[in-house]
């Protein structure tokens, strides 16, 4: 599996070769100064999530000053009735009482996007129907319970880069 990843991420870089005697890590770090990536910087860090085949696909929410953006964002996370301002909308995302596992909610927006393409283009098939928000959880117990058992963690680092994410990121361990 490590070797699969290591020939899959360092294939990506035609003028970049890891050598025989050297570890994945010294790979990556070698790589990282030949491509100036500062340490603990963002571009350092997405590659090195990546290394280790942790996908990273921002949210399409990038329009944050975009009233309906943020009010699908509410109607995803099922917040009712959806707020009427972009400031309504990041507090009722961003209250600690909303507990949704990222992992799913990524997956779920996916599955989302697809039904409605499909739909817009009218090929839906007889069995196909929108996909279900994500599961709201109680209280962070709950979330916590549900990740650990179901091995659903999302990287903080991630998150924390994401304005969306960043709103729905809860402390698990």
């Amino acid at each position: 599996m490590a070797y699969k990843l290591a020939q899959d991420f360092f294939g990506a870089y035609n003028d970049f070769a890891i050598h025989d005697n050297e570890t994945f890590v010294e790979g990556f770090l070698r790589l990282a100064a030949q491509r100036k990536w500062k340490v603990g910087g963002r571009t350092y860090r997405r590659h090195w999530l990546a290394c280790f085949g942790v996908p990273y696909q921002p949210v399409e929410y990038d329009g944050t000053d975009d009233l309906s953006t943020w009010q699908q964002l509410c109607e995803d996370t099922s917040i009712h009735p959806v707020p009427d301002s972009i400031t309504k909308c990041k507090k009722a995302l961003g209250r600690r009482t909303l507990f949704i596992n990222l992992r799913d909610m990524m997956k779920y927006r996916r599955a989302r996007e697809v039904y409605e393409l499909h739909e817009a283009a009218e090929i839906l098939s007889a069995d196909e129907q929108r996909p279900p928000p994500p599961r709201r959880f109680n209280n962070i117990e709950e979330l916590r319970k549900y990740t650990r058992k179901k091995g659903k963690s999302f990287p903080k680092e991630v998150a924390k880069e994401d304005g969306f994410l960043k709103l729905l990121l809860r402390q698990i361990v």
